[in-house]
């Protein structure tokens, strides 16, 4: 009989040390699964800020490059960037003061951006009443024209060009949250008409 009592003592004593071990996994499981999820919203979280920031320096930067030839408004009631060479210098001023970036176009703070930024695209959109007139700057600053049809004009975005505006694309790194980088573009079409209205 005391035997038996023992060991019935000691199967509730494991069971009990049992039922312990399974909450503390549980509870241990939890707290890395709810770690997890924190980093990895912490992470968006940057992610998303970094983005709306350059895409506001962007179209801030656009918008400073849209010089107009208000000589040729005042003619024909046309809006044209006169000149987009001076547009595309502007737009890279523009841009590095937008950023706080250095002259070589790289961030001094290693804040959001974290490196250099690269402007991977520059385009003037010049909407003329026989067509689109685009002037595109590559990565390296050279330009080329390109004429097309009025309606058959689209920004890199996806956007329809139907009136005068600058399109321009960067790219730049992210430091994430373990010192993982990545590489983020960005890309924004200031519609000059829309912004005048």
């Amino acid at each position: 009989m005391r035997r038996d009592i023992l060991r019935q003592s000691i199967k509730r004593a494991a069971a009990r040390l049992c039922d312990g071990q399974v909450s503390f996994c549980f509870g241990f499981i939890l707290m890395i699964y709810i770690s997890v999820l924190a980093v990895a919203m912490l992470q968006l979280e940057i992610y998303i800020t970094t983005s709306d920031y350059c895409e506001d320096a962007l179209a801030g930067a656009n918008l400073a490059a849209a010089v107009l030839d208000i000589e040729e408004y005042g003619k024909t009631h046309i809006l044209k960037v006169k000149n987009p060479v001076a547009a595309y210098e502007i737009y890279l001023k523009a841009l590095r003061g937008n950023l706080s970036l250095n002259e070589n176009f790289e961030s001094g703070s290693h804040g959001l951006i974290d490196g250099k930024v690269k402007v991977d695209s520059f385009i003037v959109y010049n909407v003329l009443p026989n067509g689109v007139e685009s002037f595109c700057f590559d990565e390296n600053g050279n330009m080329t024209t390109v004429f097309s049809d009025y309606g058959s004009a689209y920004a890199p975005n996806g956007k329809k060009i139907e009136s005068t505006g600058i399109y321009s694309e960067i790219s730049y790194p992210v430091k994430g949250i373990f010192g993982q980088e990545h590489t983020a573009h960005r890309g924004r079409l200031a519609d000059i008409a829309s912004t005048l209205n």
